[in-house]
């Protein structure tokens, strides 16, 4: 088992034994550790406050902290994390936990991360509490059934019951369940639950329920195509739940899907409501924004819009409109001073006064675009290796000019790039008629010696850029701390995410496919390994972000050469 230095286990033989439960199908949760793309500590748990476990998972070292649910069933392991609980987006690659798991835990799985709106709850199977309350779950559904009125009340406490039995809250849970068994009891057909169970008309039930909330769920998903892969995964969580008899679980769980397909259909007016009200607020301000154009308060209140944009395109009107209260409190601040330039700005404002709207709708066709197109793109630089520079310095360009703000140049940059694309594919494609085999590779497959090398390379490469653009990152801010164009500042600093972006984590991902693969897929897989790192060292050699960090005078950083040098030597292990 993996130890930090001082000795400490990554994980415990403890969270170790956690995890076996899961892949029996029983949740937990867990607390973890993650720096940069490496997991650096796991604890898994039953019990106990959260606070107490992020404690424990710190002392194998420092790095973000996360923490949610864990279940799954078999090889399959789930690591939920809400957005409730402020989490937006995966910690790490599934790649990087797996091979976590592999080395500190010796656990055979197939991992993976999912963002879900709330946590699902982890109840104790042993707590005659739970038990209380897994029993109350079929005369719960009968009374919903035949109470449909009553149904949203009995669904909210058995939510309210869920949650303080999750949170170990007995004092809190004990009254509600009182509350329950007497709301029950007082509705006609429903009874006391008795320590007999049908399961299998609890069975039933539930998935009449399921089947219930289909039209819903359909509905939903045309609404907010984005969550489609969530809102399945939760249906099939409660059809997963059904067929283990975790029936009060299941209970639980589709209520709360009802709640959120519910809460989803029902937000699309809502949202167009806020959404103009949030126009409305920005047109109010562009006055005066356009009337401060020109001097640093005004340039940094631009900015700051632009940025509310992007959030407002994005349906998070909380975060755009409490961006807005920003710009607002530094016009009042430059009010006095700005005043004598305000009536030349404000004939200026007519002209532009829909200029963030427009902003709006251009981020929106630039992330269409590049949804539609990164696919393409991969698939053109695969078919057609020689025109990989080509292409990404298109496709470098447009990123850049996206992060810089011109959306109007980052898209017209996207167009062309696709063209070209379109181009290339059509002419790669055989005559009519014709059949196209693939080119038989007659090479050997590389050894897992050189795969791994090349593994431990490229990490320890990767490492060692991060920790030199972190304080490069720092440095940076540091010097702008006081400076009105530090939000600016912060923006483009975040171009440096992109050095060891998607690409290195890409490259890395085929490197342990190629790995583990079976020796006759190797050399296929090798293949595909070598596109990737192509692409990457096209990227690293064109784009003029990275010349620019090599010529800065704060802390020049020659990333070129540092990873460049290291693509090379895998390029080597490869047979490239």
């Amino acid at each position: 088992m993996a130890k930090d230095e001082s000795g400490i286990s990554a994980i415990s033989e403890e969270s170790i034994g956690y995890l076996e439960d899961v892949k029996k199908g029983k949740p937990r949760k867990f607390a973890m550790i993650c720096k940069g793309t490496s997991v650096i500590s796991l604890v898994v748990y039953k019990k106990g406050n959260v606070e107490k476990h992020k404690k424990e998972a710190k002392q194998s070292g420092k790095g973000q902290f996360y923490f949610g649910v864990v279940d799954g069933k078999g090889l399959d392991i789930r690591f939920v994390l809400a957005r409730t609980d402020g989490f937006e987006s995966a910690p790490v690659k599934s790649t990087s936990l797996k091979g976590f798991l592999d080395e500190s835990a010796e656990l055979k799985c197939r991992p993976y991360f999912e963002i879900v709106d709330a946590s699902p709850l982890v109840l104790d199977e042993e707590d005659p509490l739970v038990a209380r309350f897994l029993k109350l779950q079929e005369p719960a559904l009968q009374a919903c059934e035949a109470h449909p009125d009553r149904a949203a009340e009995i669904n909210a406490l058995c939510l309210q019951i869920g949650g303080h039995l999750d949170q170990e809250q007995p004092d809190q849970a004990t009254p509600k369940l009182d509350e329950l068994e007497s709301l029950l009891g007082g509705l006609g057909g429903a009874k006391k639950p008795t320590s007999s169970v049908d399961d299998s008309g609890l069975e039933a039930k539930l998935v009449g329920v399921l089947k219930a909330l289909k039209p819903l769920l359909d509905k939903a998903i045309e609404l907010h195509p984005n969550r489609k892969a969530e809102l399945i995964a939760s249906v099939m969580n409660v059809r997963d739940e059904i067929k283990n008899k975790q029936y009060g679980l299941a209970q639980t769980d589709v209520t709360a899907l009802g709640q959120l397909l519910n809460s989803l259909v029902g937000a699309t007016e809502t949202t167009s409501n806020t959404s103009a009200m949030f126009n409305e607020r920005l047109k109010a301000l562009l006055p005066a924004i356009k009337a401060a154009i020109g001097t640093p308060i005004g340039d940094q209140a631009k900015s700051i819009v632009s940025e509310a944009a992007g959030f407002a395109g994005k349906k998070d009107f909380a975060r755009a409109n409490q961006l807005l209260d920003q710009v607002q409190e530094l016009l009042n601040k430059g009010k006095s001073t700005d005043a004598a330039e305000a009536p030349q700005a404000a004939t200026e404002t007519q002209k532009g006064a829909t200029e963030p709207a427009a902003d709006m709708k251009h981020q929106e066709r630039f992330e269409a675009a590049k949804m539609r197109i990164e696919p393409k793109l991969q698939e053109a630089c695969q078919a057609k290796p020689e025109k990989n520079d080509a292409l990404l310095k298109i496709w470098n360009f447009a990123l850049d000019q996206a992060l810089d703000g011109n959306l109007t140049s980052a898209n017209a940059a996207m167009e062309k790039l696709e063209t070209a694309i379109t181009k290339l594919m059509e002419a790669a494609q055989p005559p009519s008629g014709e059949t196209q085999l693939p080119a038989p590779s007659g090479s050997a497959p590389v050894s897992n010696v050189a795969l791994q090398q090349s593994l431990l390379a490229w990490d320890a490469a990767r490492k060692q850029m991060e920790a030199e653009l972190q304080t490069f990152e720092q440095q940076i801010l540091g010097l702008f701390s006081d400076d009105l164009r530090l939000p600016v500042v912060k923006q483009n600093i975040r171009k440096l995410d992109v050095v060891l972006g998607d690409y290195a984590e890409e490259l890395r991902d085929r490197l342990d496919d190629a790995y583990n693969a079976p020796v006759e897929y190797k050399p296929g897989l090798c293949a595909e390994a070598s596109v990737v790192l192509n692409r990457y060292r096209a990227y690293l050699n064109t784009d003029p972000f990275i010349k620019a960090v090599a010529r800065n005078r704060v802390k020049p950083i020659d990333i070129e050469g540092v990873l460049g040098k290291t693509l090379d030597a895998v390029a080597k292990n490869l047979g490239g």
